[in-house]
């Protein structure tokens, strides 16, 4: 087996750099087996309470969205082969699912509204074991984050609502360039995304909030009329390209 250098064990603070220049917002020093080991895809998961509205709807979008803004705009991430290793997983559940009902026909109005791809789905509860391999966990409400965070504690950094999130990225856009900043490489979407999480997390706390906390919430549209699906469908993809044009302004720095 190869050796090691010690330089290369060694933790650092954040953003320190190795002797040969590299650094890590995470503060672990980059080695060459970073660049050799594959990374696995940047898993997010989206939470409503049934499963069947919100979260299919901001999985849905999401994923198409973020993907056509990182193959179009993403510097150097266009020729990334997709169908081979895909860097970004979206999935949903919901914390109080019943597998008997189905999406509703509103719901797939939406989607086809919104443009995004519509996909056969399967209702999923909020379980531990499908927490366990997250990295960002985006809900649609304050209550649900709680929920999901008091079934996996270590989440507690890592979950935020969606609109919560939205305004997060925002302010990192304004942050000046520095060592712990975040940097796309050699079309590693996985770790941008992930480190780009990670500051996030820290940032929760210093972004002034809203006049109303109520701001973070985006209602449930169940067996409302068209008009509430839509103005909810409106307000998750409204958030959602905030996130994709904040994550496209912090992947070109």
């Amino acid at each position: 087996m190869p050796s090691q250098r010690l330089e290369d064990l060694v933790e650092r603070p954040e953003g320190a750099a190795r002797p040969d220049g590299v650094a890590r917002p995470d503060g672990l020093a980059r080695t060459s087996a970073d660049e050799a080991t594959p990374v696995a895809p940047f898993n997010v998961l989206i939470v409503c309470t049934g499963n069947i509205c919100r979260s299919p709807i901001a999985e849905a979008v999401l994923s198409d969205r973020l993907e056509r803004a990182i193959r179009s705009s993403w510097p150097d991430a266009g020729s990334m082969a997709w169908e081979e290793s895909r860097p970004i997983s979206v999935r949903s559940a919901g914390t109080a699912t019943n597998q008997e009902l189905e999406r509703p026909a509103e719901v797939i109005d939406q989607l086809r509204r919104l443009g995004a791809p519509i996909s056969p789905h399967a209702v999923t509860p909020l379980t531990p074991e499908v927490l366990s391999d997250v990295d960002l966990l985006i809900t649609m409400t304050r209550d649900q984050r709680r929920s999901a965070v008091k079934l996996a504690p270590r989440l507690v950094t890592k979950a935020f609502t969606l609109v919560e999130y939205a305004r997060i990225l925002d302010s990192m856009t304004a942050l000046p360039v520095d060592a712990t900043t975040p940097r796309l490489t050699t079309s590693d979407v996985a770790t941008f995304l992930r480190e780009t999480s990670i500051r996030a997390g820290r940032r929760r706390g210093m972004v002034p909030p809203p006049a109303s906390p109520s701001v973070f919430d985006i209602q449930d549209p169940y067996r409302m009329s068209a008009d509430v699906y839509r103005s909810v469908s409106d307000a998750i993809a409204g958030a959602i390209d905030d996130i994709v044009g904040a994550l496209t302004t912090l992947a070109k720095r």
